[in-house]
């Protein structure tokens, strides 16, 4: 009788188990399934731990510094097959890493920013709208010479499998549910993966170009423009810049309590273009047509499944107690 009461005990324990390995394997099954249809650059949680991705809270700085945008478009005329874009990208590298230096914080190896990507094919250029995509960026920020490092970024950024075969964002929806997208983001946040792994990626760099003529309201001047961008768990700091007028102004949104002094970005970003000028002339002209090899493997699937297995099994862990 005592053996048949203890059995009656364990019986719901057992189905509680039973229910949560059959919702493993079908969470398995259906995200390994989805997450192979997506192209994406590096491994997953593959970014460098660095003072940037810590828990940040609630409070807000923003910073800004403005360059001459001839001097970004004459690096770009000096240094060959690289674009505009890639210049500023190179200069937002070089501050980071002038920055970290500064705050005696070294990586364990480069930076990883996300940025937009445009997939608006050929046929689409003259309609309204944008087609957006995101990719996962290597700033480079292990080349010492930053002349060489806007190259690097240009072979990352453009001649890299992922930017052909980069999806268009309205396409993720119809690859993963909008739900289990939401359920991503909040199972990011409580289970605390940004703690407990090394981050996706370090930062979000966008590079918006604007208007080269003055813009009025109501016959007020546009003088300049100051943006900032949401700041989410572990990532203490944005990158928005924008061009106007001639101008190019990098807006660091970012935590004072996880970026300590942030202040010093705007001699830092002066500094570093002129570190990049100085480069780019001594760099030799043979460089300019040497081609670069990719710098990280394909194998994000792979990575993204043993991260949610491992998370998965943490749940099913939960059940059983």
């Amino acid at each position: 009788m005592i053996q048949a009461g203890a059995n009656m005990l364990r019986t719901p324990w057992r189905v509680t188990s039973l229910a949560a390995s059959a919702m493993e394997a079908a969470a398995r099954g259906l995200l390994q399934k989805q997450l192979r249809k997506i192209p994406l650059p590096f491994p997953l949680f593959s970014a460098p731990k660095s003072p940037l991705n810590q828990q940040i809270t609630a409070n807000r700085q923003i910073v800004a510094a403005s360059v001459e945008l001839s001097r970004l478009k004459a690096i770009k005329a000096s240094l060959g097959d690289v674009t505009l874009n890639d210049v500023v990208l190179g200069l937002c590298a070089e501050t980071l890493k002038r920055y970290l230096g500064a705050q005696r914080a070294a990586t364990d190896g480069s930076l990883i920013a996300m940025t937009p990507l445009s997939v608006r094919s050929n046929t689409l250029r003259s309609t309204t709208g944008n087609q957006l995509s995101a990719m996962l960026l290597d700033l480079a920020t292990n080349e010492q010479n930053p002349a060489r490092r806007v190259r690097k970024i240009h072979w990352n950024a453009v001649a890299s499998e992922p930017y052909r075969e980069a999806i268009a964002a309205e396409r993720l929806t119809e690859l993963l549910p909008s739900t289990m997208l939401a359920l991503s983001a909040r199972l990011y946040s409580e289970l605390q993966i940004a703690q407990r792994y090394q981050p996706v990626f370090n930062l979000s760099i966008t590079n918006v170009p604007g208007p080269q003529v003055p813009l009025y309201l109501q016959g007020a001047r546009l003088e300049q423009q100051h943006n900032a961008a949401p700041l989410f768990d572990s990532m203490g700091l944005v990158i928005v810049a924008v061009s106007y007028q001639g101008r190019l102004t990098l807006n660091f949104t970012l935590c004072p309590d996880v970026v300590t002094h942030g202040d010093s970005l705007r001699t830092h970003v002066c500094d570093s273009l002129t570190a990049i000028e100085e480069a780019a002339n001594k760099l030799n002209p043979e460089e300019m047509h040497t081609p670069l090899t990719e710098t990280r493997n394909q194998a994000l699937a792979d990575d993204a499944m043993s991260v949610i297995e491992s998370a998965l099994k943490r749940l099913k862990s939960r059940f059983r107690r």
